[in-house]
C-alpha cells in the first residue's frame, strides 16, 4: 500500500486536500509507520504534523475543506488527537487556526465551533477555556438566531460542555469571570437572547458564595444605572434595556443565596423595597442604601423593582430548601418579612431623607403602628418560650397581616378593609385557645372568615399573594369546617354569568399589583417569566370578537321592570304613574331638564347589557379564579382533614372533570382545558387516599351523595368519564367502610374496651357500610338490565367498579343471571351482561368466595346457561354473545369442580355448542376451543387417577392372593 500512496504524500503541504492530510494523519496513527524523520521534514516541513511551523497550512487546509463538509468532522478529530498526542499547546492551536475560522464567514464558523468543540474534551482548566471562549466564540453562541437548525445542534453541544466545566470547578473561582465576559459580549453585540437563555442560568447557578455576593452587588447599581463592570466600555451609566436586565438576575441571585444560609438576601429585598415605594430626597449614613441620593428612578422603573420585589418574596416563599421542614421554612420566611416590615417602618419615620412615592395618609400611619405591635407581640411570646419554635395560628396571622402591610403603599383602601377582618378573626382564634367561648347565634365562625379574605387574596392577580394564601390555608386546615369549605367549592361551581344579569359570586378587584406593574415596563424588554410558577396565570383571551353583538339589542315587547324602576327612581317627581289617573303638571325648566337627562343616561347605562367580548373576558377572569382556588383543594387532599372533608370535593371536581371531553362543535379555551386537567389531577389524587376517617358526615350523606354521582354517571357518555364517576363512587365506599362519624372513635376507646371486642364492632360497621353502597349498585344494574333491558349508564361505570373490587361486587352476578334469563333483553345488553359476568368469575377465585355463595352461583347458572346455549341455533347465530358466553362459560369451568363442571356444563350442551362450531368466526373458536381443552384435561386427569387407582386394587389383590398362598404352603 505504502509504494502506491507514497508519491501523493510526498506531495507535502503543496495544494494538500482534506484527504492527503487525512490520509496523513491514518500513517501516523500506525505503530510501525513508514513516515520517518527525513521524509517528514523533507516533505511536510517539520516532525510534528501540527506544531508551529504547520498551523498557517493547517488552516489552509480547513478553510477550504467547506466543499467537503462530510469530511470535517473526521479531520477535526485527528487533528486534535495528534495534537494531544504531541502534548502541544492548545491555547496557541486555537489562536492560529481554531479563532480564524470562528471570526470568517459562517460555514467556517460553525467548523470553528465544531473544533472549539473537540479542544474542550482535552481540558477541564476553566482560565484556559475562558482565554479561547472570548471574544469571538462568545459573539457566535450569543448571536444563535444567525444560525441554521444544522449549526444549531453544535452550538448547544458548545453550551452544554461550557456549563458541565464550570460545574467541574468545586469550590474555585473563575465561573464569575465567564458571566461577566458573557455579560460584556452580549451588550457589544446588543442582544439579551443569550443571557435570559437556560444555558446563562445554569451558568450563575456554579457561581460561589463569594461570586455570587459580588454579582449581587453589581445587579443592584444596575438597578441605579450604574455600570460596576464597565460594560458599556465608557459609558457612564446604563440604559433602561441593560438596566432591566442586570436587575432580573436579582431573583435567581436570591434563591442562590437562601440555599447558602446567606443573610445577603434580606438585603436585596430592602433594597428592592427602597426603590419600589420610596424616594430618597436627602443621604442618610444611618439607613441603609440611603448613603447617596442618586439617579431619580422613573415610574417605569419602580414598576420593575416592585415586580422583581414581589416575584422573589414569591420564589423564596415557595422554594423550600432540602433538609427543612415545611414548618420551619414557613417560620423563617415570616423573620425575612418581618425584617422588611421593621426596615420600611424605618424609611416612614425618617420623613426627611426617605418619602413615599405615592402620599400616604395618617389611616395608613396608624395602620402600620398596628401592625408592628402585632410584631413586637410575637416576638415577646417567643422570648419567653425556652423550646424550639413552633408554627403556630399566631405566626400564621402575622403573616397575612406583614403581606398585607406592603399592600398599603399600592392599594390602602382594600388592604385597611381585609386588615380588620383579619385582626377580628385573629382576636377569635387566639381567645379560644384560653377560653371557651360560645360564639353569638348567627355570628360565622373565624375560619369562614379567613376563608372569605384568602379568597378575596386569590382574586389578585398576584403569584406572591397567592403563594401566601397558600402557605396561610395550609397551616390552618386542621381546623377548616365544612362551611368554610364550601366558600371554596362554590368558587368551583361558579359559571358564566346568566342572561338576566345576575352577578357572580365573588368580584374581582381592580388593583395594582406587581403583575400590573411589570406592563408598564416597555413591552420589548420583558424578562423571561417563570413557566412552572405562573403557566396557571397565563391565559390570555380572544380579542377578535365583535363588540356590536345582537345580546345587546334591547327585546321587543314589555319592559324590564329592573328597568322601570330605575327609571323611576332617575324622574323622581316627574314619573308618570300610568296606572292612575294623571293630572296636568306644569312644565320642567331647561336646567331641570338638562338634569333629568343626565339621570336617565346612567340609569339606561346602568342596564346596558355587557357585550360578547366582555362577558369573554369575564369569563377568563373566572377561569383564573378557579384555578387558584384549585390550590386550596389541594391542601386538602393532602391534609389531615381529607377523610372528613373529602365527600364535599367529589361533586365538584367531577363536574369540573366532566367539561374536559365536549361535544363536538363546542369549542373550548385553552384555560377551560387547564382547569380541567388540573381538576382532574386532583380527583385522581383524592381517589388514591387510602385509610380515611370521616368524623363529620353520617352513612345516609354519603349515600346521597352516591345518588348524586350516579346521576351524573347518566349524563357522561364516553367510557373514560364513566370511569371517573366509578371512582368517585369507590371513593365513598372505602370511607363507608371506616366506623362512622356518629360512633365511638378507636382512638378514644382503646383504653376502655377490648382489642376483640373494637374489632368485631368495626367489622360489623364496616360490612353494614358496604351492603348499603352494594345496594345502591345493584338497584342502578338492575334499572340498566333488567328493567330497562337497555343500560342507560356507560358500561365502563360498572366493569371499572368489578375490576378494582370483584368480591365485593359478587353479588352482582345475580342481576347479570336475571338479565340473560330475560327473553325481552336485547342481544347487545345480554353481549354486556355476559361480558360482566366472565369478569367476575376470572378475577375472583374459589378460596374469595364462601361456600354459600358458590353454590347459589351453581344452582342459579346451570340451568341459565343450559338455557341460553340451547336457545343458540346457526341461523339466527350472534357471534359477538356467543363468544362472550363461552368465556364466561370457561371462568366458570376454571373455578368449579369435577362435579360442579359436569352441573354447569353437561355433555348435551357441549355437543350442541360443538354443532355451531362450523359458523363460529376466529374469535368465537379461539374461546369455544379453550372451553373444550379445559374439559378434556379434567377428563383426562380423571381417566388417569381411575386407572391409576385400579391399578392400585389390582396390586392389593395379588399381594394378598400370594399371602394367602403362603400360609396355605406353611
Amino acid at each position: 500500500m505504502w509504494c502506491h500512496l507514497k508519491g501523493e504524500l510526498s506531495k507535502g503541504w503543496e495544494d494538500c486536500t482534506v484527504d492527503r492530510l487525512l490520509l496523513l494523519l491514518a500513517f501516523r496513527k500506525r505503530e510501525q509507520s513508514p513516515l520517518d524523520k527525513t521524509f517528514l521534514k523533507q516533505n511536510w516541513t517539520s516532525l510534528k504534523i501540527v506544531g508551529k511551523k504547520t498551523f498557517t497550512h493547517i488552516l489552509h487546509v480547513l478553510m477550504k475543506s467547506v466543499e467537503q463538509p462530510q469530511l470535517v468532522p473526521q479531520l477535526l478529530e485527528g487533528l486534535v488527537a495528534e495534537l494531544i498526542r504531541k502534548k502541544g499547546d492548545l491555547e496557541l492551536f486555537w489562536k492560529n487556526v481554531g479563532n480564524p475560522l470562528v471570526v470568517s464567514t459562517l460555514p467556517r464558523k460553525h467548523m470553528g465551533l465544531g473544533l472549539f468543540s473537540q479542544l474542550l474534551t482535552y481540558t477541564d482548566n476553566l482560565e484556559q477555556v475562558s482565554k479561547m471562549l472570548f471574544p469571538d466564540v462568545a459573539r457566535v453562541i450569543c448571536r444563535t438566531a444567525d444560525h441554521k437548525d444544522s449549526q444549531l445542534e453544535v452550538c448547544n453541544k458548545v453550551k452544554a460542555q461550557i456549563v458541565e466545566k464550570c460545574r467541574l470547578q468545586g469550590e474555585s473561582t473563575g465561573v464569575l469571570h465567564i458571566v461577566k465576559n458573557f455579560i460584556q459580549t452580549a451588550y457589544k453585540l446588543n442582544s439579551t437572547e443569550f443571557l435570559q437563555s437556560a444555558t446563562f442560568s445554569e451558568i450563575i447557578n456554579e457561581l460561589q458564595k463569594d461570586e455570587v455576593l459580588v454579582f449581587a452587588r453589581v445587579c443592584m447599581d444596575a438597578v441605579l444605572k450604574k455600570d460596576s463592570w464597565n460594560i458599556g466600555t465608557g459609558e457612564s451609566k446604563l440604559n433602561d434595556k441593560w438596566s432591566r436586565t442586570l436587575a432580573s438576575f436579582l431573583r435567581q441571585v436570591a434563591g442562590m443565596l437562601v440555599s447558602c444560609q446567606s443573610d445577603f438576601t434580606c438585603h436585596i429585598l430592602q433594597f428592592l423595597l427602597l426603590h419600589s415605594f420610596f424616594s430618597i430626597t436627602k443621604e442618610s449614613a444611618d439607613i441603609l442604601h440611603c448613603q447617596e441620593v442618586g439617579v431619580e428612578l422613573s415610574q417605569a422603573e419602580r414598576a420593575h423593582c416592585q415586580t422583581m420585589f414581589y416575584r422573589i418574596l414569591s420564589q423564596l416563599l415557595s422554594m423550600r430548601p432540602e433538609k427543612v421542614s415545611k414548618q420551619q421554612h414557613v417560620m423563617n420566611f415570616i423573620k425575612l418579612v418581618t425584617n422588611l416590615a421593621r426596615y420600611a417602618q424605618v424609611l416612614l419615620e425618617s420623613s426627611e431623607n426617605v418619602k413615599p412615592v405615592k402620599a400616604i395618609g395618617q389611616e395608613v400611619h396608624e395602620q402600620w403602628h398596628k401592625i408592628m405591635e402585632v410584631v413586637k407581640e410575637m416576638d415577646q411570646k417567643k422570648t419567653k418560650k425556652s423550646s424550639v419554635e413552633v408554627l403556630s395560628s399566631s405566626h400564621v396571622f402575622v403573616l397575612l397581616i406583614l403581606h398585607l402591610a406592603f399592600d398599603l403603599f399600592t392599594a390602602p383602601a382594600s388592604a385597611i378593609e381585609l386588615l380588620q377582618d383579619i385582626y377580628v378573626c385573629r382576636e377569635k382564634a387566639l381567645s379560644k385557645r384560653t377560653q371557651k367561648k360560645m360564639e353569638d347565634e348567627g355570628e360565622p365562625d373565624w375560619v369562614e372568615v379567613m376563608t372569605e379574605v384568602l379568597l378575596s387574596l386569590l382574586s389578585r392577580a398576584s403569584q406572591f399573594a397567592r403563594k401566601t394564601t397558600v402557605a396561610v390555608f395550609w397551616a390552618f386546615s386542621s381546623q377548616l369546617t365544612p362551611s368554610a369549605l364550601l366558600l371554596i367549592t362554590e368558587v368551583l361551581k361558579n359559571k358564566k354569568s346568566k342572561e338576566n344579569g345576575e352577578e357572580d359570586l365573588f368580584e374581582f378587584e381592580e388593583m395594582e399589583t406587581e403583575d400590573e406593574a411589570a406592563k408598564t415596563v416597555n413591552n420589548t424588554d420583558k424578562e423571561k417569566s417563570d413557566s412552572d410558577v405562573e403557566s396557571n396565570e397565563d391565559i390570555s383571551a380572544d380579542e377578535s370578537a365583535d363588540d356590536d353583538d345582537s345580546d345587546d339589542d334591547i327585546e321587543e315587547g314589555g319592559v324590564d321592570e329592573e328597568l322601570r324602576k330605575s327609571v323611576k327612581a332617575a324622574l323622581g317627581p316627574a314619573a308618570v304613574n300610568s296606572d292612575d289617573d294623571v293630572e296636568e303638571e306644569e312644565d320642567l325648566s331647561d336646567s331641570e331638564m338638562f338634569q333629568l337627562d343626565e339621570q336617565l343616561a346612567a340609569a339606561f347605562k346602568s342596564m346596558k347589557r355587557p357585550t360578547k367580548k366582555e362577558r369573554k373576558k369575564k369569563r377568563v377572569a373566572i377561569t383564573c379564579f378557579q384555578l387558584r382556588a384549585l390550590d386550596l383543594v389541594e391542601v386538602v387532599i393532602k391534609g389531615e382533614q381529607c377523610g372528613s372533608l373529602g365527600l364535599e370535593l367529589l361533586e365538584p371536581l367531577l363536574q369540573l372533570v366532566v367539561l374536559k371531553v365536549k361535544p363536538k362543535g363546542e369549542g373550548q379555551q385553552s384555560g377551560e382545558l387547564q382547569l380541567c386537567k388540573r381538576a382532574t389531577e386532583l380527583f385522581h389524587l383524592l381517589c388514591k387516599q387510602r385509610n380515611l376517617v370521616d368524623h363529620i358526615h353520617t352513612r345516609e350523606e354519603m349515600l346521597e351523595v352516591t345518588q348524586t354521582l350516579l346521576q351524573m354517571a347518566h349524563t357522561v357518555n364516553t367510557p373514560q368519564l364513566a370511569t371517573e364517576v366509578a371512582n368517585g363512587c369507590l371513593f365513598i365506599m372505602r370511607l363507608m367502610t371506616q366506623p362512622a362519624a356518629t360512633e365511638t372513635s378507636p382512638i378514644k376507646t382503646r383504653g376502655s374496651c377490648k382489642t376483640s371486642e373494637l374489632d368485631n364492632n368495626t367489622k360489623h360497621t364496616s360490612d353494614e357500610g358496604q351492603l348499603a353502597f352494594l345496594d345502591i349498585i345493584k338497584g342502578a344494574l338492575n334499572e340498566d338490565f333488567v328493567i330497562r333491558r337497555n343500560p342507560k349508564i356507560n358500561t365502563a361505570f360498572y366493569s371499572s367498579m368489578i375490576q378494582k373490587y370483584p368480591v365485593v361486587f359478587w353479588p352482582l352476578s345475580e342481576v347479570l343471571m336475571k338479565s340473560l334469563h330475560n327473553p325481552d333483553t336485547k342481544v347487545h345488553t345480554k353481549t354486556q351482561a355476559c361480558a360482566f359476568l366472565g369478569s367476575l368469575l376470572r378475577l375472583n377465585k374459589r378460596e374469595t368466595l364462601s361456600q354459600s355463595q358458590w353454590e347459589a352461583f351453581v344452582n342459579a347458572a346451570s340451568p341459565l346457561f343450559r338455557e341460553v346455549a340451547l336457545l343458540q341455533q346457526k341461523e339466527n347465530l350472534k357471534l359477538g354473545l356467543m363468544q362472550e358466553f363461552l368465556m364466561a362459560l370457561y371462568h366458570a369451568a376454571v373455578m368449579a369442580n369435577e362435579i360442579e363442571k359436569q352441573i354447569l356444563l353437561p355433555a348435551d350442551v357441549m355437543d350442541h355448542l360443538t354443532t355451531l362450531k362450523s359458523a363460529f368466526n376466529k374469535d368465537t373458536r379461539c374461546a369455544h376451543n379453550k372451553l373444550t381443552h379445559l374439559l378434556y384435561q379434567a377428563e383426562h386427569r380423571k381417566t388417569k387417577g381411575q386407572k391409576r387407582k385400579r391399578s392400585v386394587t389390582n396390586a392389593d389383590s395379588h399381594q394378598n392372593s400370594d399371602s394367602e398362598n403362603r400360609s396355605v404352603s406353611v
